[in-house]
């Protein structure tokens, strides 16, 4: 049986309906870069978002940010702010919530649709991002931005999808010529380590960087924005190994 899922804010229900044919990779990149992007957005949309606005992001962030907000319909192909973003940036607190909310409802449709978002597993959320495409450290990024993104947005979902602890799902898919019942690996299989992850001076500033919080006094807002702006405007000072 096919599960509806829907996503709360409150006392707010996103009931999802009727499937896209959306089946692009969903966003994976760190959700503290784009939520600072998204407030340093309030001060300074620009009338088209693309590399050129991104300061010394490492290009691979850049590509990550710009494939995030399209997917989620904040942006248009050629890089336009649509009207979500608009109204989005515009929007402080529970109302920020909701419009998010529905955001992700019309974004995500598709990839979980067969997901119960009260009671599913982690597994077959996992199963659901791998059908997109997504595989090793991006599927693993694509649902950690997913689950941030629902919590920032207030949802109630699963308490099953917490990712501690969590064994190696069986959607992760695995080359070979094993029969496809030996290509899943079992619940006892650990968690591969992933490589150590290089990351520019950039994203390692902006993951210490404080989130902004809407209830600052309009100084501390001020000062805000101007320390991040300075922020996107340093040259890129090579990469660091992520501990």
């Amino acid at each position: 049986m096919r599960h509806t899922a829907s996503i709360r804010s409150g006392s707010h229900a996103l009931t999802q309906e009727k499937p896209q044919e959306n089946r692009e990779i969903p966003p994976y990149v760190p959700w503290k870069t784009f939520r600072n992007f998204l407030e340093w957005l309030r001060a300074k949309m620009p009338n088209r978002v693309d590399r050129s606005v991104l300061g010394s992001m490492s290009g691979a962030t850049q590509a990550q940010l710009l494939g995030a907000l399209r997917f989620l319909g904040l942006i248009t192909e050629n890089g336009t702010p649509t009207q979500k973003l608009r109204d989005l940036i515009r929007a402080e607190g529970q109302s920020w919530k909701d419009q998010f909310g529905d955001v992700l409802r019309e974004a995500y449709l598709d990839v979980v649709r067969d997901v119960d978002l009260d009671s599913g597993t982690y597994r077959q959320l996992a199963e659901a991002f791998d059908a997109t495409g997504a595989q090793g450290e991006t599927l693993r990024k694509s649902i950690a931005f997913y689950l941030l993104a629902l919590k920032e947005a207030g949802a109630e979902v699963s308490p099953h999808f917490s990712v501690r602890g969590v064994r190696a799902t069986s959607a992760r898919r695995r080359k070979g010529s094993r029969s496809p019942s030996s290509q899943r690996p079992s619940d006892d299989d650990e968690v591969e380590l992933p490589p150590p992850v290089y990351r520019s001076r950039f994203e390692i500033l902006v993951e210490k960087f404080p989130s902004f919080d809407p209830a600052w006094p309009a100084e501390v807002q001020s000062k805000w924005f101007d320390a991040f702006a300075r922020l996107q405007n340093l040259d890129p000072d090579g990469e660091l190994p992520s501990t």
